[in-house]
């Protein structure tokens, strides 16, 4: 239902990419690593502009969607199968969080963030290495043939209690009492 609204092929296991579409984020690893599979059982999604939006255009094929900007992004979220993060570098990782609080299944870099946010609920199945577009392939190739999200239930809620915005202004509050705390008595 959400995907005929949405304007996203029912019958595919769908790949999202979301957030800027920039050399730090590394969207062209995804687009390479895409175009090596058969076109009849997947799509893929990017939400986000960037200096790539054109390059990503001019470059891919009709089961490739360029969103650009959007307000619905969980929308989309909720439409797909499986996250792809192939940012070389990131901080916090909100898109990742907002995509795993989604229950959606993630291929991310093996970056310090992303294994942070992952904790002990990765595998090898997870992670690839920056920048290899072939490895990224064989673990994309994986998930259509798997055609779940092997994300479980538990996944998803270490995901909310962890990462929500309550959850992380409770932790700086502490962390900012104890500070205020050495300042005023100091040991």
């Amino acid at each position: 239902k959400l995907r005929r609204k949405l304007k996203l092929p029912e019958d595919k296991y769908i790949f999202i990419v979301s957030g800027h579409l920039s050399t730090i984020k590394d969207p062209i690893t995804v687009l390479k690593a895409f175009l090596m599979i058969n076109k009849k059982t997947a799509h893929l999604i990017y939400i986000g502009k960037g200096h790539l939006m054109n390059i990503l255009k001019n470059n891919s094929p009709s089961n490739v969607s360029i969103i650009g900007y959007v307000d619905n992004v969980e929308d989309y979220l909720n439409a797909s199968d499986c996250f792809i993060s192939a940012s070389i570098s990131e901080g916090m990782g909100n898109s990742v969080i907002e995509a795993a609080a989604c229950g959606l299944d993630l291929l991310l870099s093996d970056i310090p963030s992303h294994r942070e946010i992952c904790n002990s609920y990765a595998d090898d199945h997870t992670f690839f290495k920056i920048k290899n577009s072939e490895q990224l392939y064989q673990l994309m190739k994986l998930k259509i043939q798997s055609n779940s999200k092997d994300k479980s239930d538990d996944f998803k809620q270490f995901i909310i209690k962890n990462f929500s915005a309550f959850h992380m202004s409770h932790n700086y509050q502490k962390l900012y009492s104890q500070m205020m705390k050495k300042d005023i008595n100091p040991i």
